[in-house]
Parts: C-alpha cells; structure tokens; sequence
C-alpha cells in the first residue's frame, strides 16, 4: 500500500505536469498529457526513443558485455577463459548515444530525471531476468565515493541510482548505502586505462560494521573494465558475502564472441 508520503509526492508529480509539461528525455519533445506507458521505465521517455535506445539484450551471462549471439544466456569467450571475481553481472542499456548523455547529466549535472529513468531501465531488465523471489539478493549497496568528491559532486549518484531502483522492484531488499566504503581518494578512474585502473583500486574499498548477507547486489552507473566491480567483490568476500551481482545502467565496451 503506498505511503503518505508517496501519495504526496505523486500528487506532487501531477501538479507539476500541469503546470510544467514534461518533455522526453531523449528528444526533447512534450509527452502527451495522458501518456501512460505500460513500462515505468518509459515514463520519461516518448515510446518511439524508447524502442530506438541500446538495450543490451543479448550480453554475457557474468561479465553483461554485448555478444554477438541469439541466446543471452551464454558467456563470452573472454569469461570462459578468465571469470571475474563477480557472480553475475545485468546492465540494461548500452553506453552509446543517449544513454552515455543521460549518464553524464547525471553525475555532473545532477539531472535526477535522467538518473530515475536510467533506475527504472535497470529494474526493468532485472525483472525480466528474475522469475522466483529465491533469486534476489539479500541486500542492494553502492560503489562507494569518496568524502571529498561526494562533497564536489553534491551526491553518489551511484548511491541515488540504487535508492530508485530499489522502490521498482517487485519485492522488498534491504538497501544499506553506507557500509561499503572508500578508504582513501584515488583519481577517476575514466582518466586511466584498463591496467591503471585495477592498480588505482588496490585495497581502497572497505566494509564497515556488521557482517554482509550472503548475496549481495552492488549499484553502479557503467560497467567498464570490470576494475571497480572487482574491487568492490573483493572488499565484499572478505567481509563474509558468499555472492555478489553487479547492476549497472549501462555497459561499455565493444561487442564480444560468444561461448563456443
């Protein structure tokens, strides 16, 4: 049953449409007053943008890398010769245009329109990947950011990613945004290539307080390298998570060959 409070905050929403009309995220055009799409992912979204954006729908089982195979069930051949430390990777969209904007204006804009679209995409790709409760984690957390880049930025978006997508999905997780820590400021990682990366992540993610669950789901915007997923697996493990998943929006990188 919704809350007082998401029942003021929908009211909210209402008033706001009629008085400032909402306008697509990806072309920029009004969206009809009465538009009401069948996927809440959508609702920002006009469906024809919708239907043209980078889903990636057919990706790798461990690592959600694009490949070039009919079922989306296989690993590629990069997982099948060396697994990340992960159990399991979904990422819902590609990092190609509009998305790699939404994902900008997000993190450096503080666009939480794009960041609540970007949410809803993923729960709707994890939805369809999860048909018994059994199947969810016990816990969703966050990649960390560190003190003084959160204070520049103004939030983790990571942090926000995972807070939105926890309300769309079909059970109740347990949300903890704060035990996963960093330990110490490292440079961005979009600055450094793939080697860089892993060497720039070594020992800075930490797990504060009481013991993690057994299967854990960690939210991040793009997956990448895999550097900071396997940094955050690692830092998880050692904490006494049997399972980890990484969640992310959206999935870099070049399509891959799939198992033989």
């Amino acid at each position: 049953m919704p809350s007082h409070l998401d029942r003021c905050r929908r009211l909210l929403e209402h008033v706001l449409d009629a008085v400032l009309p909402r306008s697509c995220l990806v072309c920029g055009l009004p969206l009809p007053s009465d538009y009401k799409p069948e996927r809440t992912a959508y609702e920002a979204v006009c469906a024809p943008c919708a239907e043209e954006l980078p889903w990636n729908a057919l990706a790798c089982a461990q690592c959600a890398a694009p490949i070039d195979t009919r079922v989306p069930t296989e690993t590629c051949v990069a997982c099948e010769l060396a697994p990340p430390a992960w159990d399991r990777a979904i990422t819902s969209l590609r990092y190609a245009p509009p998305v790699d904007a939404m994902i900008h204006r997000l993190k450096f804009g503080g666009s939480l329109s794009d960041g609540k679209f970007l949410a809803s995409a993923l729960a709707l790709s994890l939805r369809a990947t999860r048909p018994a409760r059994e199947d969810w984690p016990d816990l969703i957390t966050a990649v960390p950011m560190h003190p003084l880049r959160r204070a520049q930025r103004g939030f983790n978006h990571a942090a926000f990613l995972a807070h939105a997508l926890s309300r769309e999905l079909p059970c109740v997780i347990d949300t903890d945004l704060r035990a996963l820590r960093r330990a110490r400021w490292t440079p961005a990682q979009a600055k450094l290539d793939a080697a860089a990366r892993l060497h720039n992540l070594i020992d800075v993610m930490r797990w504060h307080g009481s013991a993690p669950p057994s299967h854990v789901a960690v939210v991040d915007d793009v997956l990448t390298t895999g550097a900071t997923s396997a940094a955050v697996t690692a830092a998880l493990y050692q904490a006494g998570a049997q399972h980890v998943e990484i969640w992310a929006c959206a999935r870099a990188g070049r399509f891959r060959p799939g198992a033989k």
